[in-house]
């Protein structure tokens, strides 16, 4: 087998220079497979090393894949916090997918506005109204980390949420009252209505 490796069979290049390389998905999904039957309780350490390695040489998206893998929640949601505005912007589907694995309550008390934007974004206005309404009561009690983002008032990020939750509902006099309290909260980083308009 080491020679078909080396006579790259197994390899494909993922650069002009053929320095990185990855193996070819079948032989990949093979070789894990072999390892999650044979040497299962190393596998969440594996996935955890991956992901600190892919976190230190700046590749979020593997880091945060990695950490969901070994089931390390409180990892995954420290780098999606750090990179939340990357990662809205170009992996709102990948979002979606990990916040699927995520226990509720981490969602709920850590997420909840990444949460509720990637879902009202795929037009499930009512699943992340849902998650604002859960995750309000929590705000001034201490049980969660949701005080700030970006260290800006946590609330006026809710109204934006609210906001573009009316706006997909075509609710625009409710609307302007959250973009109003947008601007209030956060200033001239708000005005999501005139956005939108």
């Amino acid at each position: 087998m080491y020679e078909a490796v080396q006579a790259e069979l197994f390899l494909i290049p993922l650069d002009r220079d053929r320095v990185w390389y990855r193996y070819h998905h079948m032989f990949g999904r093979l070789l894990y497979n072999r390892l999650t039957r044979q040497y299962a309780e190393i596998v969440p350490e594996l996935h955890r090393r991956a992901s600190e390695w892919f976190r230190i040489n700046g590749y979020t998206v593997e880091a945060v894949e990695h950490a969901v893998a070994a089931v390390d929640f409180n990892t995954a949601c420290e780098l999606i916090v750090q990179e939340a505005s990357e990662l809205l912007r170009n992996e709102m589907h990948m979002l979606l997918r990990w916040f699927g694995q995520f226990p509720e309550n981490l969602l709920i008390h850590n997420l909840a506005v990444l949460y509720a934007w990637s879902l009202a974004t795929f037009d499930r206005l009512e699943e992340a109204e849902d998650v604002l309404d859960r995750a309000e009561p929590y705000l001034d009690t201490g049980e969660t980390e949701l005080q700030s983002l970006n260290g800006e008032d946590i609330l006026g990020y809710f109204a934006a949420m609210r906001c573009m939750i009316c706006l997909g509902r075509n609710e625009t006099e409710k609307a302007v009252v959250y973009d109003e309290e947008i601007m209030r909260r956060l200033g001239g980083v708000g005005n999501i209505l005139a956005a939108k308009c």
